[in-house]
């Protein structure tokens, strides 16, 4: 039967018609947001770990409706149960500007996890693997130019801040909208990503920054979580640069009197805390020369009092260098200037986060609830210091940053009878316990248990914790954990 070439042409003008309906609303499923697309891993994941890729895609500016969409890398670890259970753990990283998806090349170290459970790692907005990322090379290289030409602090403050005014710049040219990066934005991310993933309920873990985060989740949307672990918590309503020093120096503290309560420690190092205290004053007035080799060549540094409490402040963040503390404090205190070594060379290297992304979070949400004169004021009080400042430049690097302040309840407490497990370390210079403490006592359902011997990233150091305990609470978050495993004395075996 032959078809007339008029019906020829409706019949094709038909079938273009359905391919472009077709097509236009495949193109309107595709620019739907938020969406998750999966796709290629951004990091490169063990094998043998049954794993899922893939990126959430969300507004830049949630108050802006024509903002564009920017790309948030995921990777879900898979759990080895035939059965796991509905609700997954959802973890992202500290900071704020720490890359999150690191943690997935661990993944084997997470199997008390995923033996029963899904773990989904999560990059925050700006980070290393997003699109858009938020680093300031500027700012890294003129650190380590300080660094390299032994610049004196105003010096290299200047110089500092003139690289932050670059990067801003920068971002600025290639559309980085600068106050759509901030925890608030971050908390929304997550929730559009259990919509789009089809969780009723997950399980949140958050580690230092990250808690922060966690708990501005729960105020927004405490009926989607079934329970939340907190590593290290930075509460929102703690002024951290106006207590920072405070936090090193509870923290020293307890290690001298650790190493006092130890015989061995205090025979072979006695009175270390009077000695270094006079050491870091002394080198005030005559600082030390430093030499270290990087790439073939050799740098010199001068290093004062402030830079030696520096040194002290992060070796007190390694919970595997807290036994060395006092035999290296100890070491430069008579003259053996080798324990400072690296701390030179790490000066001359040291790239530090996503300097852009931490800029926004903190100048919209610390440091417009904080003040200079206050912060100065609080680090003066330590005598054997010369205003030290562990973020240095913050104050003025907000102004530089310039980006609306964060809204009020950002500095404030969150309450939740969310089911909550809650670690601090004994020695955690960054984040002291009696914060975790302090979240625990609002929320009803919590417990909160501070781990002897450790320091920052309690989870990372103490294998009862994380082993044992954590399991246990994800099994059932309205029982308290068992943990008779947990040690009930410092237990450092100093060297």
């Amino acid at each position: 039967m032959q078809i007339s070439s008029d019906r020829v042409s409706r019949i094709l003008g038909l079938v273009a018609l359905v391919f472009i309906a077709s097509t236009t609303y495949g193109q309107a499923e595709k620019a739907k947001i938020p969406r998750f697309e999966k796709g290629p891993c951004a990091i490169e994941v063990p094998e043998n770990i049954a794993f899922e890729c893939g990126d959430l895609f969300v507004k830049e500016n949630r108050l802006k409706p024509k903002s564009r969409e920017i790309r948030l890398p995921v990777i879900i670890v898979k759990s080895t149960s035939e059965n796991p259970e509905p609700d997954p753990v959802l973890y992202t990283a500290g900071g704020p500007g720490a890359s999150s998806l690191g943690r997935a090349r661990g993944a084997r170290h997470l199997s008390k996890i995923t033996a029963k459970r899904d773990l989904i790692i999560f990059e925050q907005r700006g980070t290393t693997f997003a699109e858009p990322a938020m680093p300031c090379p500027e700012v890294v290289e003129a650190s380590q130019k300080a660094a390299r030409e032994d610049l004196r602090r105003d010096a290299a403050t200047r110089l500092e801040l003139k690289a932050v005014r670059e990067c801003r710049k920068r971002l600025v040219k290639e559309g980085v909208d600068l106050a759509a990066f901030d925890s608030a934005a971050s908390a929304e991310d997550l929730e559009d990503l259990r919509r789009v993933l089809g969780y009723e309920k997950w399980n949140l873990y958050g580690l230092s920054y990250s808690t922060r985060l966690m708990l501005n989740y729960i105020r927004e949307h405490p009926e989607n979580v079934r329970s939340v672990i907190l590593d290290s918590v930075l509460p929102p309503e703690v002024n951290w640069d106006e207590t920072a020093n405070d936090g090193v120096v509870l923290a020293l503290d307890r290690l001298f009197a650790a190493c006092r309560e130890s015989g061995s420690c205090e025979k072979e190092y006695p009175d270390l805390r009077s000695r270094f205290l006079r050491f870091v004053v002394a080198k005030q007035e005559a600082p030390l020369k430093v030499s270290a080799e990087v790439d073939g060549n050799t740098y010199t540094m001068t290093l004062t009092g402030n830079d030696i409490f520096e040194f002290a402040y992060e070796l007190l963040e390694d919970s595997g260098a807290l036994p060395e503390i006092p035999s290296k404090l100890n070491a430069v205190i008579n003259g053996d200037n080798e324990p400072l070594v690296e701390f030179v060379r790490s000066r001359i290297t040291r790239r530090g986060f996503v300097w852009g992304m931490r800029y926004s979070v903190w100048c919209r949400e610390e440091m417009p609830f904080q003040s200079t004169l206050r912060i100065d004021m609080r680090n003066d009080r330590y005598g054997f210091l010369r205003k030290f400042r562990i973020q240095g430049s913050f104050p003025e690097i907000c102004r530089i940053w310039n980006v609306p302040p964060g809204l009020k309840i950002e500095n404030e407490p969150v309450s939740s009878d969310v089911p909550a497990l809650i670690f601090g370390g004994e020695f955690d210079p960054d984040t002291p316990p009696k914060w975790g403490k302090q979240v625990a006592g609002r929320f009803p359902n919590g417990y909160f248990f501070e781990v002897k011997g450790v320091s920052h990233g309690v989870l990372f150091a103490d294998q009862c914790a994380w082993e044992s305990m954590v399991p246990a609470f994800l099994d059932d978050p309205s029982k308290k954990p068992d943990d008779s495993c947990l040690p009930k004395a410092p237990g450092i075996e100093f060297k």
